[in-house]
């Protein structure tokens, strides 16, 4: 047995999904700041080496780059993989409970015996299809928020890690 839209919950998840939202994009400019930070820090490193040889702390330093990227972003590829599977799901059984209402209202506009009877049978599913793609839009909302959310993390976890480091 599928619930029924509420207006209410739908609100409540839309208020969530938009304080998350929020909190991604305050990461996002974080991580923008941090990364510009890492940058300079690791570019002066490499020009405070007069010699052009790389020295130990120019080797170390470089040496962090590659592996710490690869595995950031490959912690968020699989974030992003287990969200996208439980979007694809929503979005399908979303489909599938379309498929029903539709068959039975494509049963109830053929039983209208009258022009009244039809307008009111396809108003029903028309007024109900409204409610239901409301529904499935904050449903989706929220899955996306959540992935954003989500793979975003270990890259900032990451880049601001690097510039509070090298900042000392």
């Amino acid at each position: 047995m599928t619930r029924r839209p509420s207006p209410q919950r739908d609100a409540a998840r839309l208020a969530r999904s938009a304080a998350q939202a929020a909190t991604t994009a305050a990461k996002g400019a974080e991580l923008a700041v941090a990364s510009a930070q890492v940058i300079a820090a690791r570019l002066a490193i490499m020009g405070a080496n007069q010699t052009g040889l790389p020295t130990g702390g120019v080797v170390r330093e470089m040496a962090l780059m590659v592996p710490e990227k690869t595995e950031a972003f490959a912690a968020a590829g699989v974030s992003m993989a287990g969200h996208l599977g439980s979007i694809a799901a929503t979005g399908a059984q979303a489909a599938v409970r379309e498929s029903a209402h539709a068959a039975e209202a494509c049963a109830d506009i053929a039983m209208a015996r009258n022009p009244v009877e039809l307008a009111a049978a396809q108003a029903r599913y028309m007024t109900g299809w409204f409610s239901r793609a409301a529904a499935s839009a904050v449903a989706l909302t929220a899955l996306t928020t959540r992935l954003h959310a989500d793979a975003l993390d270990p890259i900032h976890r990451t880049a601001t890690a690097n510039a509070r480091r090298l900042a000392k």
